[in-house]
């Protein structure tokens, strides 16, 4: 199967189109438990599997104007909220989770031709759903 572009990628948080630049997605990760005792064989360090932990979500963006999301995201950051975020590919795969809001930034303004940027970030707190395309 080839590789696509990932222009045409959108990213929706909490029903909010961004016009994203670049797109992190959580990456599901399992921890380990030392369980290694005095009777582990060899002086070998023993693990079992530990809990699944999502992970971080990480947008670049420009603030889309009229959007509100400014306000949107700065209350969900103060107030713990969850939003659900959709990032869908433009080969009609998706992955959806909800998180929450950990940081939420404006890059500086300045004079001449520039376009106000933001960044989110967000700790996912479910399992991501991934959807291949053509699913």
């Amino acid at each position: 199967m080839p590789a696509f572009s990932g222009m045409g990628t959108t990213v929706t948080i909490g029903g909010t189109a961004l016009k994203a630049t670049s797109i992190t997605s959580p990456t599901l990760k399992r921890g380990s438990i030392d369980v290694t005792n005095l009777e582990s064989p060899d002086n070998i360090k023993e693990f079992v599997p530990g809990l699944l932990e999502a992970g971080d979500f990480s947008c670049d963006f420009f603030l889309p104007e009229g959007s509100g999301l400014d306000a949107s995201m700065d209350e969900a950051l103060a107030a713990n909220y969850e939003k659900a975020i959709v990032v869908t590919f433009p080969n009609g795969g998706s992955v959806t989770f909800n998180a929450f809001i950990t940081e939420f930034t404006f890059d500086a303004v300045a004079a001449g031709d520039n376009a106000v940027k933001g960044k989110l970030t967000a700790k996912a707190i479910d399992r991501p759903v991934y959807v291949a395309a053509g699913a």
